[in-house]
């Protein structure tokens, strides 16, 4: 009962890591480097890479999210002696944070003037901050592709004109997205009649 396996070494893990840092390693001479101030560090790029050209500096940007929920709390209490502390079944309801970050700051529009973002109806920030519970759905991949269409990629490219960018992302659950019809057993019926999706 509640056996933990580490399958980090697995045979196939190990070659997924090593063709991923063999990879990043390539692209590393293009990256750009910063100080924590958000300023350029000097650095020597391979010959024609230059911003707006036909190779160009890439800016790493990496995701994350963080989720917190109204029943996170402490397993350890003071109560007075003979009572004891209910505590609820669920997490209850929570708020998942979505965030793109640079080196030294979040993804954001911060020296871009209004007046730009709202011609393009861009916010400030790539942030979202999503609210889940038993009402709400959960933060799913469809929500992170949206998330990077409509804000992330818009919003780095008005930030950093003629720059190529990374995106890197964790390996969560919550990244996997699948077509509307999809064929998965979660969009099924279970017995006959009733209105069937076409997957």
């Amino acid at each position: 009962k509640g056996v933990y396996i580490d399958r980090h070494e697995r045979k196939d893990m190990v070659a997924y890591r090593e063709r991923f840092v063999k990879i990043l390693k390539g692209l590393w001479p293009f990256v750009i480097e910063f100080e924590d101030d958000g300023s350029r560090k000097e650095k020597t790029y391979p010959m024609r890479c230059e911003v707006g050209g036909l190779t160009r500096p890439i800016i790493l940007i990496i995701y994350d999210e963080s989720t917190f929920s109204s029943n996170d709390l402490w397993r350890q209490a003071w109560v007075k002696q003979g009572s004891q502390i209910i505590r609820p079944k669920g997490r209850g309801q929570g708020i998942t944070v979505s965030e793109f970050l640079l080196p030294w700051q979040r993804l954001s529009l911060d020296g871009i003037s209004q007046q730009e973002r709202q011609a393009l109806c861009l916010p400030t920030q790539v942030t979202i901050l999503f609210k889940y519970g038993r009402e709400n759905s959960y933060w799913e991949g469809g929500h992170l592709v949206q998330q990077v269409t409509e804000l992330a990629i818009p919003i780095a490219q008005l930030a950093y004109p003629g720059y190529e960018f990374l995106f890197l992302f964790d390996n969560s659950s919550s990244h996997g997205a699948f077509a509307q019809g999809a064929l998965l057993a979660q969009n099924m019926s279970l017995g006959p009649g009733g209105k069937q999706n076409w997957l």
